[in-house]
This record gives C-alpha cells, sequence and structure tokens, in this order.
C-alpha cells in the first residue's frame, strides 16, 4: 500500500511534464497568442479571414523571365487587364500591388495572399476567374467561406535557394500558377505539372 502514492505521484509528476513539454515546444510556432488566437472563432465557420499581422504591403510584382514589371489596366473591356511591361518606364500607381494575407482554415503550402491595386481612386482585385486573369473593383473580403475562391492565391518560395523569388498558385486548381506569357505580354494563368521549374511564373516583389 505505501508504493500507491509513489505510483500516483509518478503518474502526476509525468501528466505535468508532459503539459510542459507541449508549452514549451510550441511558441516557435507563434510571434503572440493572442494575434494567434484573434478571430479563431470565425474561422471555425469561415475558410479565409483576412488578417491584420502582417499588414498589407504594397509592392511591384516583378516577372524575373524578362525583367519586367506588372502594370494593371482595369479600364480595358477587352483582352487582359494585367500586362507585363518595361520597369524603367514610370507607370505610377498601376505597378503597385498589395498583398493582403488571410489566415486559412485549411493550411496548405504557401501563405494565402489576394492582391489589389489601386486605380484612379479606384480599388481592384486580381482575378483569377473562368481560367483568364482580370481585375475587379471592390475591397478584400473580410470572409471568405469556401474551400476556393478566385482572389485568393498561395504564395510559394520559388525553388531551393531563391528565397526572394515566389510563386502563385491560384486556390482554384492545383498547378495553376500566376505567370508571364511572352507572345501576349499579359499576366496569365498557366498550368505547371510536376512542380516543374517554369521561370515565366517566378516573382519578385520590389519597393516602387
Amino acid at each position: 500500500h505505501d508504493a500507491l502514492p509513489i505510483f500516483v505521484n509518478a503518474i502526476e509528476y509525468r501528466m505535468r511534464a508532459a503539459e510542459h513539454t507541449v508549452v514549451v515546444l510550441r511558441p516557435h510556432c507563434i510571434e503572440n497568442l493572442s494575434t494567434a488566437t484573434d478571430g479563431m472563432a470565425d474561422l471555425e465557420k469561415d475558410n479565409w479571414k483576412l488578417s491584420k499581422h502582417p499588414p498589407p504591403s504594397c509592392k511591384g510584382l516583378q516577372n524575373s523571365y524578362e525583367d519586367l514589371v506588372l502594370v494593371a489596366h482595369p479600364e480595358k473591356e477587352k483582352g487582359c487587364m494585367a500586362t507585363l511591361e518595361s520597369r524603367l518606364i514610370d507607370h505610377g500607381e498601376r505597378c503597385k500591388f498589395c498583398l493582403y494575407f488571410y489566415k486559412d482554415t485549411h493550411p496548405k503550402d504557401g501563405l494565402p495572399v489576394l492582391f489589389t491595386v489601386q486605380v484612379n481612386n479606384k480599388k481592384y482585385i486580381l482575378s483569377a476567374k473562368d481560367g483568364k486573369v482580370s481585375l475587379m473593383e471592390q475591397d478584400p473580403p473580410e470572409y471568405i467561406s469556401d474551400t476556393k475562391c478566385e482572389y485568393i492565391f498561395y504564395k510559394k518560395i520559388f525553388g531551393p535557394g531563391i528565397p526572394n523569388a515566389f510563386s502563385f498558385e491560384s486556390s482554384l486548381q492545383e498547378g495553376l500558377f500566376l505567370a508571364y506569357d511572352s507572345n501576349s505580354m499579359n499576366l496569365v494563368l498557366k498550368k505547371v505539372e510536376n512542380h516543374k521549374i517554369d521561370e515565366t511564373c517566378k516573382w519578385t516583389c520590389k519597393e516602387n
């Protein structure tokens, strides 16, 4: 009978040790507990929620294939509304794309982002609807309740050893990336099979 309290104490010690281990191992995944849990109740019913951390950053999107910068033309009624043009020309606000970050209830490889650009005091969202790139006039939605969305792209490191270059995969279809079409000079959606390295899908974010 004397051994029983020792046995119970040993179990209790292990349980406390296990609890302590969880607390010790997990903080490296989050910078601030209140930030990480902010809005989690909403995330239970919405697949994406607009994040305030980090705040949106407005930069130029440059394609490394031919050293061109992405320029918005939302006034175009036909053809692509986003084209690749010389970075040596001052395109003003048309080449300042803001990346909004979202929290994800179904995490995948990459960081879910949404692109906006402001032209003539109107804000536009980059869309991958119907297999083509377009710009739709609206503000970034706070909640997106679906497993796929025409506005959401997964920002990924382009390749090993290239930390400053990225690719953007559409959430609508796996392997469908934002790319540069050398024939039309347009921003397009391109299917890349089996994680093949395709330089037309390689993007860098530059300060304007």
